[in-house]
């Protein structure tokens, strides 16, 4: 019985390295271009160009600090609380609950 898993498992092991060996020799082969891949490539380059221009729109903006210096906004009063600390849950988590 033990001859028959050791030749079992080594059968599965050569159908394991033949498999991985076909995978690595058909990605090695998909390396290069297709027209379906130019086209999307032309698709990515495109909307690329199209982020790049709004990024240089939004660099343009300017943003003035003149509202924090305006007597309405210095007028705004401050309603929040403080917040009460808790406690928080046990040391050990992991520990049997007694």
């Amino acid at each position: 019985m033990a001859s028959f898993a050791k030749n079992a498992f080594s059968l599965v092991g050569i159908i394991v390295l033949g498999v991985l060996g076909y995978y690595l020799f058909m990605m090695n082969g998909a390396s290069s271009l297709s027209v379906g891949d130019r086209e999307r490539l032309n698709e990515a380059q495109l909307a690329s160009e199209q982020f790049l221009k709004e990024l240089h729109a939004l660099e343009d903006i300017e943003l003035s600090d003149q509202l924090f210096v305006d007597a309405r906004f210095r007028s705004f009063v401050d309603f929040t609380k403080p917040v009460e600390s808790l406690p928080v849950g046990r040391e050990n988590p992991f520990a049997p609950v007694e």
